[in-house]
Order: C-alpha cells, then structure tokens, then sequence
C-alpha cells in the first residue's frame, strides 16, 4: 500500500511540473524551450498513474501530454475570430 501511494505522488508530482513548465511561455509571455520536457514527464506521470490505478492523474497527465496541441488550437481558433482568413 506504501508504495501504491507513492506512486500516486509521483503521478501527481509529474502533472504539476507539466503544468508549470507552461507558465513562462503563457503566462509571462517569455518564449522558454523548457515546455518540451513535457514530452518526458507526461508519459512518466501516466505510467506511474496507471501502477498507482489513479484514473484522475492519469487522465491529468494524458492533458499535459496533448497540451502543445490543445494550445496551437486554441491560439488558432482565438486568431482566426480576430482575422480575415
């Protein structure tokens, strides 16, 4: 049970270095490399969600991982409201 929990704190731990890997690119507008580390933390936060059997973290960590996706999207999507395409 010991390590199951510790596993799920990994899981966790994995989600919110993900999610502030996006802070210097989207919220302080400063153009960092470092959200591509996502690439690496995402999958080990869904691995270790799923040894864990936390569906949340790894639904959370599946989110994190399409992020640059979601993002161009979205970027996409508010652009082309404001343009003539």
């Amino acid at each position: 049970m010991k390590q199951r929990s510790t596993f799920t704190y990994l899981s966790l731990i994995a989600a919110i270095i993900s999610m502030l890997l996006w802070v210097p690119n989207l919220v302080l507008n400063i153009d960092s490399p470092w959200w591509l580390v996502i690439f690496f933390v995402s999958p080990a936060g869904v691995i270790f969600g799923v040894i864990a059997r936390h569906l949340w973290f790894v639904l959370l960590n599946l989110l994190m991982f399409f992020s640059f996706l979601i993002v161009i999207a979205l970027g996409f999507d508010i652009t082309s409201l404001f343009t003539d395409l």
